[in-house]
């Protein structure tokens, strides 16, 4: 270390290595390295020690900064979006990302109560049909119902868990339930494509946080949905209203043209209905327009749509319903108008080429013509 009498240049070092011990095993090592001149001498003095547990927090640390940023990015999204879809989608990614695995998923319970559908996933395409609550057993059901997380290291020989409902290629599922207070709302599973021996408390932590963010996305969805509903229903008689036919007939006419299929369309409104409200009030008036709604949708078929258009004017859309196969249902639905009460209506069949508002226009100019012609009646366009 002294080169013609003078000390080398000083040294100091620190690098980060990879040890090996006696037994074969590895691990992180930190080396230090620094030259000390003294009493004209330079020697070297060097330092390993083990930083093992300093990678275990380093490691931790990303692991932990990544599940915030995670959980972040999905708060965010359902801070911002008015969308359920795509507040769900944020959470199924943000449960695939923190538990590292190849599909995640969240179901919630089906409109008819039956059991659990899936309202989002990542990762794999997933069935639309429904796991029943009364079947085989489910994983997702099984935690909706026992409140509880449930984990599957081996869904092969697991006989909690049927193959039916499980991904061709999942071999270890953790599931968790959605739970707002002491109502669950969904169950959130998240699957991997190998076989582990348990979930780390790290990961049951984060999904629990994904879980308590998925019950807040669920109830504002629910929320929305229920809005959205009610601005598409006429409070009176439950009927979609205006808005809400404006936006079906669209469909109808492109379904229509689409399938080559007949549309017809008709207007019916009941008569002197302004003279029956002066004559027994307006809830009487109210009464009869509940009634007649009813009565009117037990003649339609399922495929049929029945909108109040306003006051006491109904739309009705017959898909694949020919003019004179609408004649005889519009004639059949006249005669089930309760309280004794009559009705006139319009009919118009789509011509192929003209718009919605074209249609209905003609159907209207029919059902004045009916009115015209003394009420009670039905009169093609």
């Amino acid at each position: 270390f002294v080169r013609n009498g003078n000390p080398a240049h000083p040294l100091d070092l620190r690098t980060e290595r990879t040890a090996i011990d006696r037994h074969g095993r590895r691990f992180p090592v930190e080396l230090a390295a620094a030259t000390l001149h003294h009493d004209g001498t330079t020697s070297l003095h060097t330092f390993m020690h083990d930083i093992t547990d300093r990678h275990l927090s380093r490691a931790q640390a990303d692991e932990h900064a990544a599940d915030v940023a995670a959980i972040s990015e999905a708060t965010a999204t359902l801070a911002r979006t008015a969308a359920p879809e795509e507040a769900r989608g944020a959470i199924v990614r943000a449960a695939q990302a923190i538990a590292g695995a190849a599909f995640a998923a969240l179901f919630e319970p089906d409109a008819d109560g039956a059991g659990l559908r899936a309202s989002s996933a990542v990762g794999a395409e997933v069935s639309s049909a429904v796991l029943p609550f009364d079947g085989p057993p489910s994983g997702a059901v099984r935690t909706y119902t026992g409140q509880a997380p449930i984990f599957s290291g081996d869904l092969e020989r697991d006989a909690r868990v049927t193959r039916r409902f499980v991904r061709p290629r999942m071999r270890s599922a953790y599931w968790v339930p959605v739970k707002r207070g002491e109502t669950v709302r969904g169950v959130i599973v998240v699957g991997w494509n190998e076989p582990l021996q348990e979930i780390s408390d790290r990961v049951a932590r984060m999904m629990g946080l994904v879980a308590a963010e998925a019950a807040v996305a669920i109830e504002r969805a629910t929320l929305l949905d229920r809005l959205a509903r009610m601005a598409r229903t006429d409070d009176l008689t439950g009927l979609p209203n205006r808005r809400a036919w404006d936006q079906e007939i669209v469909r109808e006419i492109a379904r229509a043209k689409r399938r080559g299929a007949p549309l017809t369309v008709a207007m019916v409104d009941l008569d002197h209905f302004k003279a029956y409200n002066d004559a027994r009030g307006h809830l009487a008036g109210d009464r009869l327009l509940k009634e007649a709604a009813g009565a009117w949708q037990t003649v339609l078929r399922e495929t049929d749509m029945i909108a109040r258009y306003g006051g006491e004017e109904f739309a009705i859309a017959l898909p694949a319903c020919d003019d004179q196969e609408a004649m005889v249902l519009i004639d059949r639905l006249r005669g089930v108008t309760p309280g004794g009460e009559s009705c006139s209506a319009g009919i118009a069949t789509w011509n192929g080429t003209e718009e919605p508002e074209d249609l209905l226009g003609r159907a209207d100019r029919a059902l004045y013509e009916a009115k015209r012609d003394g009420r009670n009646r039905t009169v093609l366009a």
